[in-house]
């Protein structure tokens, strides 16, 4: 069966600990969610990977822009809340967490508030590495060596 640990824990040999931290996919429970059918996760672990860049550029997109939206919090509520929910059901639960996060803060934001702007956008950049994360993990050896 083919790990999702991140590369890091498991080149340094750290303990468990370290690499649960450290997994980018809880395989098994993916595993558990798919039917045990490891062609069938990796296909949709695959057509995650567009789903969440597509709402990825929403964010990308917003924040790019030098004056706001006027709806900016509910257009960065939508694409977190999506990402968070295709994340969680493939079990990619460090992207899920920072998409929960960006979504919580969103749904608080005050349109106008400079601040909140400010602190999503950073929250933004930690839901861009977990992508990254997520998407080396897809282009890795640990992925493609147990493709099919």
């Amino acid at each position: 069966m083919a790990e999702a640990k991140g590369a890091e824990a498991k080149d340094a040999g750290e303990g468990s600990k370290a690499a649960a931290e450290d997994e980018v996919i809880d395989w098994g429970a993916a595993m558990e969610q798919c039917g045990d059918d490891e062609e069938f996760l990796r296909e949709l672990l695959v057509d995650l990977k567009d789903e969440l860049s597509e709402q990825n550029d929403k964010l990308v997109e917003e924040f790019g822009k030098s004056s706001p939206s006027a709806d900016w919090p509910t257009v960065v509520k939508f694409a977190a809340h999506s990402m968070k929910g295709a994340s969680a059901n493939l079990m990619v639960k460090g992207l899920t967490t920072v998409c929960s996060e960006l979504e919580k803060k969103a749904k608080a934001s005050d349109a106008d508030s400079d601040a909140d702007r400010a602190d999503a956008k950073a929250m933004a950049a930690d839901v861009q590495r977990e992508l990254t994360r997520f998407t080396d993990y897809l282009e890795s050896d640990a992925f493609t060596a147990g493709a099919k």
